[in-house]
């Protein structure tokens, strides 16, 4: 995703957006947030997190929101369960949007770059 986020920052016009959904997930008994390290890793590569919203994993039927989780979620949680380790269903997902810098940050972070690489 470095790459990817990378290529993206190099690729947009400033004041351009990226949005992406991402969600948690468990390991070996730990969560991992990949939504937090993909915040830092796009703040890394220049973009700018401009918004972090959670998106509900559910519909509508009526008036009433209906959970909408995948089947390997639903498995995940069964199965850690029948080990007696507690776990609930992941129910949202984090919604990132990042923006590329305006112009003039962008040009003032070249300018740093160059500064410094001209003091080295």
């Amino acid at each position: 995703m470095r790459t990817v986020l990378a290529g993206c920052a190099r690729l947009l016009r400033p004041g351009g957006v990226v949005a992406m959904t991402v969600r948690p997930w468990w390991r070996d008994g730990q969560l991992i947030d990949l939504p937090g390290a993909l915040v830092r890793v796009g703040e890394e590569t220049g973009l700018v997190l401009y918004e972090r919203n959670v998106a509900l994993l559910a519909g509508l039927r009526g008036d009433q929101l209906v959970p909408r989780t995948s089947f390997f979620a639903l498995e995940a949680v069964r199965k850690a369960r029948q080990r007696d380790v507690p776990r609930l269903v992941v129910a949202h997902e984090d919604f990132l949007v990042f923006r590329a810098p305006s112009a003039e940050v962008s040009a003032a972070r070249t300018a740093t770059r160059y500064a410094a690489l001209a003091a080295a």
